[in-house]
C-alpha cells in the first residue's frame, strides 16, 4: 500500500502498574495514511486489514487515541505527552449538566442553594476569616489578630505572629508568579495542582507551630464508599400491590361500595392504553436503554467516590496512644471512620479538601464543585458519626473545600441544616472567589487558607480530642 503525506500519531495506552493505583502511559507511534491531517487510528486499522500486500506487522489496541499534529513544536509535543502521563485516572469531571439534580439533590446534597450563612453556622467560622472575606481589615492585621490569643499555647509572641504573616506574604508572592506563568501556556491540571500543593498548602501545613498537628497529602487515594450517603430508594423497586395475572378477565363488582373499592389494594383496576389493551403493572420492567437526555449519572444514582486532589487533616501522630487505640477500634468496627481513605494512611479527620482543574483538560469548575460536594459531604458524615458516640460533646460541624479552574480559586463551606420537614440536608455554600494572577486576590486567598489551618489546630483538633478523652474517662471509671 502506498502512503501519501505520512504523518505520525500517538496512541496512549493506559496500563496499571503495581503498586500504584495510578495508570502509567506508554506511547506507540504509527505511520498513518491520509490526505489531510492525521487519520483516526480506527481508519488506519481498517485500511491495514483490507490490504493483502501490507508487509508491516499490525497491532490493535482497543484504547483511546490522541493525534499529535505535525506542525506542533518538539517542546509542545513533549509537554502534551508529559501531561498525559501525569493525568489522574478516573477523575469524575465529565458529568451531566443535570448531575446535581439527578445525583446530588436526591441524596440531600445542595450546592450553591443558599448564599447567606445561617447565624449558627456564621458563628462557627474561624476567627478573622470573615474579615478577609469582607475585606474589613488589612491582611497582616487580620493575621496578627487571629493569632494573638494563641500565644500562650505555642509560647509565641509578636515575632511569632509576624513570622506567620511574613510566611503568608512570601507564599502568596511565589504562587502568584507561578499562576501568571501557567496562565500564559495555559497550564494543565497536574501543573496547577502541584504548585497549589507544593507552594501553598504543604508550606502552610509545615509551619513550625502546626506541623505536628496537621497532615497534608496530594494523592489520588479513593475514600471509603461507606462514607457516601445512601442512594434513595427508586420507586420501581418498592413493593407493588398484588394484581391479577389477567385483570381483563375479571370485572368490578357492580354493587361494590365506593369505600371498599378505595381500601382494597387487590381491586381489579384495569389500565387501558390507546389500543384498548389491558396492561399489567406487575409485568412492567424498567428500560435499561438511556433516554435522549440521559447520561452516566442517570444510570448510577450514587455520588462518585471521593478522591480529592489535596487533603488537609489531623496527623495520626497528634493523638495519644489511648486515643489512637480508640480510633483504631472505631475504624475496625466501622463506627467512626476517622481515616476516610480506603487504604489507611497518616491522616485522620479531614477538614479541608481541594479539587483542582487546569485549563488544558476536560475538567471545569462545575466538575470540581461536584467532586468537592461529594468529598465535603463525606467529611461531614464522618464528624456526625463521631457526634453519635457522645451526644453532649461539642463536635465540629463544618469543613471547608477549595475548587479551582486554572487561576480561578473558590472557597466553600460544608455543613448540615434541617429543611422545613426536619430532614437533614448537606449544604455547600461559596464563601469567596479569587483570581490568582491578581496580587490582592492571591494574598486574600492564602491568608484565608492560613486562617483555616490555624482553626484546624486551635479549634477543630481540640474539639475532637475532647470527645475522645470524655469517652476514655467514662471507660476508665467503669472498670
Amino acid at each position: 500500500m502506498k502512503r501519501k503525506n505520512s504523518e505520525s500519531a500517538c496512541t496512549c495506552v493506559s496500563t496499571l502498574t503495581p503498586p500504584s493505583a495510578s495508570p502509567t502511559t506508554s506511547c506507540f507511534h504509527f505511520a498513518l495514511q491520509g490526505k489531510q491531517g492525521a487519520n483516526p487510528i480506527t481508519t488506519w486499522i481498517h485500511d491495514v486489514n483490507a490490504s493483502q500486500n501490507h508487509d508491516e506487522p499490525t497491532e490493535r489496541f482497543p484504547v483511546e487515541t490522541c493525534s499529535v499534529p505535525d506542525n506542533m513544536s518538539d517542546s509542545s509535543r513533549l509537554r502534551q505527552l508529559k501531561t498525559a502521563r501525569r493525568s489522574r485516572s478516573c477523575s469524575p469531571t465529565k458529568k451531566s449538566s443535570q448531575y446535581r439534580s439527578v445525583v446530588l439533590k436526591p441524596v440531600g446534597i445542595l450546592v450553591d442553594v443558599i448564599h447567606n450563612l445561617p447565624p449558627d453556622i456564621e458563628a462557627l467560622l474561624p476567627r478573622g476569616l470573615r474579615d478577609v472575606l469582607d475585606r474589613r481589615a488589612p491582611l497582616l492585621a487580620t493575621a496578627y489578630t487571629q493569632l494573638e490569643d494563641t500565644s500562650d499555647k505555642f509560647d509565641g509572641s509578636y515575632a511569632w505572629t509576624r513570622e506567620l504573616a511574613d510566611k503568608v506574604s512570601q507564599i502568596a508572592s511565589v504562587y502568584r508568579h507561578e499562576c501568571c506563568e501557567l496562565a500564559e501556556k495555559p497550564g494543565s491540571e497536574p501543573e496547577y495542582r502541584s504548585h497549589l500543593y507544593g507552594d501553598v498548602v504543604e508550606k502552610l501545613a509545615r509551619f513550625p507551630s502546626w506541623r505536628r498537628a496537621l497532615r497534608a497529602n496530594c494523592s489520588d487515594k479513593s475514600w471509603l464508599t461507606t462514607l457516601k450517603p445512601p442512594a434513595p430508594t427508586r420507586i420501581l423497586s418498592l413493593p407493588w400491590p398484588s394484581l391479577p395475572i389477567n385483570p381483563g378477565r375479571t370485572k368490578l363488582q357492580e354493587h361494590a361500595s365506593f369505600a371498599s373499592t378505595l381500601n382494597s389494594f387487590d381491586s381489579n383496576i384495569i389500565h387501558v392504553q390507546p389500543d384498548s389493551d389491558s396492561t399489567n403493572l406487575a409485568s412492567l420492567t424498567a428500560s435499561t436503554e438511556p433516554s435522549d437526555s440521559s447520561s452516566v449519572s442517570d444510570l448510577d444514582s450514587t455520588i462518585t467516590t471521593p478522591k480529592p486532589d489535596i487533603t488537609v487533616g489531623i496527623s495520626r501522630d497528634a493523638f495519644t496512644r489511648e486515643q489512637t487505640g480508640l480510633l483504631e477500634y472505631w475504624q475496625a468496627s466501622k463506627l467512626v471512620l476517622s481515616d476516610p481513605h480506603a487504604t489507611q494512611g497518616d491522616m485522620r479527620f479531614p477538614f479541608l479538601i481541594i479539587e483542582a482543574k487546569g485549563l488544558a483538560t476536560d475538567g471545569n469548575l462545575i466538575g470540581a464543585q461536584n467532586q468537592a460536594a461529594g468529598g465535603g459531604t463525606c467529611a461531614i458524615r464522618l464528624l456526625a458519626s463521631l457526634a453519635e458516640q457522645d451526644s453532649e460533646a461539642a463536635v465540629p460541624r463544618i469543613v471547608f473545600s477549595c475548587t479551582t479552574e486554572g487561576a480561578i480559586h473558590e472557597l466553600w463551606i460544608h455543613f448540615t441544616m434541617l429543611d422545613e420537614e426536619n430532614n437533614p440536608k448537606q449544604h455547600m455554600v461559596c464563601l469567596g472567589a479569587w483570581r490568582m494572577t491578581i496580587e490582592r486576590h492571591v494574598n486574600e486567598f492564602v491568608t484565608a487558607l492560613a486562617i483555616i489551618l490555624s482553626w484546624g489546630v486551635d479549634v477543630f483538633f481540640p474539639q475532637i480530642k475532647q470527645v475522645l478523652d470524655g469517652i476514655l474517662n467514662v471507660a476508665r471509671s467503669a472498670r
